[in-house]
């Protein structure tokens, strides 16, 4: 391959890794393939002009950027109508990934809430001041909005079902989840009704209300 031809290839992975961190095999495959081939340019490059950590395999490739400012609140995760995430969704996201983390590669929207409940009951969490039933419909919306930051992100597929049934107490919804994608993002004790949607978690390994 001549020199013009790689540094196309290398300016095109790059473009793609900044528009999107995340990108997965399953709808990325040619990036992903452009970036395992430039892997060690485009990771240099990252960490000198960015300070970005680029990890990259054959199903995922993620780029974990380096906020210069923690505090700024400007580019904040958007839900379906682009209003900004809240304290409680940015919580009920940290909870969706570490559960997804433990998850089987296909498990059921009501299965994740189940587990997102049981990590919000911890003492450490509740003495915070955060609570999280799924009881009422702005809890639950909570939740979906999240599952839609994740369908957007590629880490969660959608198999079957679909999530405004859950939202509205009924259906089913089922989604994969893209091994290790959770895993490269940051890497109840009771049923949620009848509501056994799937949501398809990553492989093995991969390790109410928020009160203002």
């Amino acid at each position: 391959m001549i020199p013009a031809e790689e540094q196309a290839q290398r300016r095109s992975a790059l473009r793609s890794l900044l528009a999107k961190p995340l990108l997965v095999a399953d709808t990325d495959g040619e990036t992903l393939v452009l970036v395992r081939r430039h892997l060690a340019e485009l990771r240099a490059w990252l960490s000198r002009e960015t300070g970005g950590r680029l990890v990259a395999d054959s199903e995922t490739a993620r780029l974990f950027k380096t906020a210069p400012v923690l505090s700024d609140a400007s580019h904040p995760a958007r839900g379906h109508n682009k209003e900004p995430f809240g304290r409680r969704r940015y919580v009920t996201l940290c909870l969706a990934l570490s559960a997804l983390a433990r998850a089987d590669a296909q498990t059921t929207l009501g299965s994740l809430a189940d587990d997102v409940l049981t990590a919000a009951a911890e003492p450490a969490l509740a003495a915070t001041g955060f609570t999280l039933t799924l009881d009422s419909r702005v809890d639950r919306s909570d939740l979906v909005a999240v599952v839609r930051l994740l369908l957007g992100w590629g880490v969660l597929s959608r198999v079957a079902g679909d999530e405004e049934a859950y939202l509205s107490a009924g259906g089913r919804a089922v989604r994969r989840a893209q091994a290790g994608g959770e895993s490269a993002v940051v890497r109840h004790p009771r049923a949620v009704h009848r509501h056994r949607g799937t949501v398809r978690g990553p492989a093995r390994g991969a390790d109410r209300r928020a009160r203002r």
